[in-house]
């Protein structure tokens, strides 16, 4: 992958949003993009045959969104460094141009209702709530 910042959609077209450019949790409720919006893209491993790799996001104010307890719960931008719950594995579909994040303790990132509340990574497989197209420049 070679983008470098960019914003995630939902299945309804809502946009995901860190809460105050970072600091607090994510939501997909925002209809149209800003810098609470955009998140910096940092690829830790290139895609895999299988298009799997791993990647860290970052928000506005240059937190790292994180999957609280490792995963099973809500997703929030406040960490200043990279650990195993600030490290996501991604799953490309290039068929359908999406994107799937999977938390350290296996489950998928999802957009509560396909977009409209909250983000959380607490879903045992993917369908079209977790999968994200990425919105670029």
């Amino acid at each position: 992958m070679t983008i470098k910042q960019g914003a995630l959609l939902t299945r309804n077209g809502s946009y995901v949003c860190a809460e105050g450019g970072g600091g607090r949790e994510l939501v997909a409720n925002r209809p149209a993009r800003g810098p609470w919006e955009t998140f910096q893209f940092e690829w830790l491993s290139p895609p895999d045959l299988s298009d799997r790799g791993t990647v860290a996001l970052i928000a506005a104010n240059g937190h790292y969104v994180c999957a609280e307890g490792g995963g099973g719960r809500e997703l929030v931008a406040n960490r200043n460094a990279i650990g195993a719950w600030e490290t996501f594995r991604y799953i490309w579909w290039p068929g359908e141009d999406k994107i799937s994040f999977q938390a350290a303790d296996g489950s998928y990132v999802c957009a509560e209702g396909g977009g409209g509340g909250a983000v959380a990574a607490n879903r045992p497989g993917i369908g079209d709530w977790e999968k994200f197209s990425i919105a670029v420049a």
